[in-house]
């Protein structure tokens, strides 16, 4: 028995190890090969990501194959797959997105890249000539460039007063930039609109094809205010090549802003004789300005840095006596080669720009007299005896102007020299307290000053400067301070001063900036004086924030903003302050009266946005809300 048992087994293990399934091991799969095709898509097109799979085990079995893009799983597939076979996994793949992407089939991986498609922009609109005879060519030309990673094709056409005249088929490969052009001519006289692309001008048609001849047309009450200038009394309007350019200017820029400005030199450029005891010109002194800048300058398309420096200069020329108008026509050309030298070193620098600023920001740039409109007198006794006594706040202020004209002392009093501008600037540089963040910039100059400063107040003494005699504060002279800054390392006077000479320092960088008075409700009243200025990333204006500490206990602030006289009205309406009984304050500022000081800090510090400050500094003529 126990025989026939151990034949039976012997038996039962040769029919085993003779069975097909007894030498095969189980299915194992390796991915043996990736491909994508194409390897380069434009976005949205679709791509193939494939694999090779083998079963190199010895029995059938299933595999998951997944796909990943940037090691996130995409797509997975299950597949039966036979001992020793091979089979070809795809997947398809499409992404709107430019750029490269790692693709990876289970352990293999590879590369796919999504390219840009075609794009076009369009630049340098040139209408040649801009005033045109009748039935005379006229060329339009303008570049078109691919921005895209792949060639493409686009039709430009031309639209003339909104109808399409003509279109062209313009093929432009990957980066590169292409030139289109076209020709017509009218038979009509009249100002027609221009469109390419993104692009838009205009050209003016006429008999004679005379630029200036056309603005009586297109814009007669900028040439009826030009022809009121004397420089126009003595030549001929046709051949003036100063009002050439400003007819350019006011006809064909593409910036809403060139033409604002124009309206507001038009409707507040000329003085208004019943606010003066003596007499102010008959014309548009801000006009005047703007032409004494075109008379030796090339104005750009869309300028407005001429503008706004016509339009804070043109009150010099209207109170001025004859010497300061001689000086002013200096002056102004002066500054306008100093800011656009600035301009340059903040590209170089990587710095905000200038010139890129909104209006409202370059006009208190271009304002170099910082806080005009105080009236009033300070009292001071002097260190060394004598009786209390007073004088007003600065010694050649602005509301004595009411009665007589500006004094070429008051002038260079008041303004700070180009000159001087250009020292700040080196001094600036050397000090270190550059930096493309203006706030940082802000605090740099600020600091210096808290920590470095000789306040006076009540250490009243005579200070001379220039063979002027005045008390140590309330100079309000930034070409002094700077003077006793560069031989002392040190600031002098009062907040008044430290606002002077602070404003000037950063307009000589060509940070915009300007003055705010505040007075709060301490028991005889206080007052506190220092800058705020335009931050250009957010596009708000601000204060340093130590600045508004100082009064931050009292519970309700007066607030004055200063804006510049782009308006030549109504200057000398005085408004007496409620919390400092001896401040009169011109009509030159806009007011915030009786609010709480935490909801100003807070609001100045935050930032207000621009366009808010636009409207305090442009207030029109009919509803004059300073």
């Amino acid at each position: 028995m126990r025989n026939l048992f151990f034949v039976l087994m012997t038996v039962l293990l040769i029919v085993a190890l003779a069975s097909p399934l007894a030498c095969k091991s189980p299915a194992r799969f390796q991915v043996v090969g990736i491909d994508v095709v194409p390897p380069e898509v434009v976005a949205g097109e679709a791509a193939t990501i494939s694999a090779q799979v083998e079963n190199i085990g010895g029995t059938e079995g299933t595999y998951t194959v997944t796909l990943s893009v940037d090691r996130a799983e995409i797509q997975s597939k299950v597949i039966k797959l036979a001992s020793k076979m091979i089979e070809t996994v795809s997947f398809t793949l499409t992404k709107d997105k430019p750029g490269s992407y790692n693709v990876e089939i289970n352990d293999l991986s590879a590369t796919f890249r999504v390219l840009k498609p075609a794009e076009f922009t369009f630049s340098n609109l040139l209408i040649t000539p801009p005033i045109a005879e009748v039935s005379k060519e006229i060329t339009i030309t303008a570049d078109v460039s691919n921005t895209g990673e792949v060639e493409g094709r686009y039709p430009v056409t031309l639209i003339i007063n909104g109808d399409k005249v003509e279109t062209k088929e313009l093929t432009v490969s990957a980066g590169a930039t292409a030139k289109v052009g076209f020709a017509f001519a009218k038979d009509a006289t009249g100002i027609y609109s221009i469109e390419v692309g993104s692009l838009s001008g205009l050209v003016i048609v006429s008999e004679t094809g005379n630029i200036i001849a056309q603005l009586e047309v297109a814009y007669p009450e900028l040439y009826q205010e030009l022809l009121k200038l004397p420089e126009l009394k003595e030549t001929s309007v046709s051949e003036d090549t100063a009002i050439e350019q400003i007819t350019h200017l006011a006809l064909f820029s593409k910036n809403s802003e060139v033409k604002e400005a124009l309206q507001l030199i038009i409707k507040g450029g000329t003085p208004n004789p019943s606010d003066y005891k003596y007499a102010v010109p008959n014309y548009n002194t801000e006009l005047q300005v703007l032409y004494w800048l075109a008379e030796r300058n090339e104005f750009r398309q869309d300028d407005t840095l001429p503008l706004a420096i016509a339009m804070t200069h043109g009150v010099w020329v209207a109170l001025g006596d004859d010497e300061v108008r001689k000086t002013v026509r200096q002056d102004v050309n002066d500054l306008l080669n100093y800011f656009l030298e600035t301009n340059e070193k903040q590209k170089a620098a990587g710095y905000y720009q200038l010139e890129d600023y909104p209006l409202e920001a370059k006009v208190y740039l271009c304002w170099r007299a910082n806080d005009l409109g105080r009236g009033g007198h300070i009292h001071y006794q002097l260190i060394n005896g004598g009786d209390r006594s007073s004088s007003p706040i600065n010694i050649h202020i602005f509301y004595e102007n009411e009665k007589r004209p500006i004094s070429l002392k008051d002038y260079c009093w008041n303004n700070v020299s180009v000159n001087t501008l250009v020292k700040m600037r080196e001094y600036m540089e050397k000090s270190g307290w550059l930096n493309n963040n203006v706030d940082v910039l802000v605090s740099n100059v600020e600091n210096y000053f808290t920590r470095n400063w000789n306040f006076t107040e009540p250490k009243d003494d005579w200070f001379d400067y220039e063979g002027e005699r005045t008390v140590n504060h309330n100079m309000n002279n930034a070409n002094l301070e700077f003077d006793y800054l560069s031989k002392t390392g040190v600031g002098i006077g009062v907040c008044d001063d430290e606002m002077s000479l602070v404003d000037a320092f950063l307009k000589s960088w060509g940070i915009s900036s300007g003055a705010m008075v505040r007075t709060y409700g301490t028991k005889d009243g206080s007052n506190h004086t220092h800058i705020f200025y335009y931050e250009p990333k957010s596009k708000t204006w601000r204060c340093y924030a130590q600045q508004l500490n100082v009064g931050a206990t009292s519970s309700n602030w007066n607030i004055y903003i200063f804006t510049p006289p782009v308006i030549q009205h109504n200057y000398y309406k005085y408004y007496q302050d409620t919390q400092q009984w001896y401040m009169k304050m011109l009509n030159l500022y806009y007011k915030i009266i009786g609010t709480l000081g935490s909801q100003i800090k807070e609001t100045f510090t935050k930032g207000i946005p621009t366009s808010e400050i636009k409207q305090w500094v442009f207030p029109t003529l009919s509803n004059d809300t300073r």
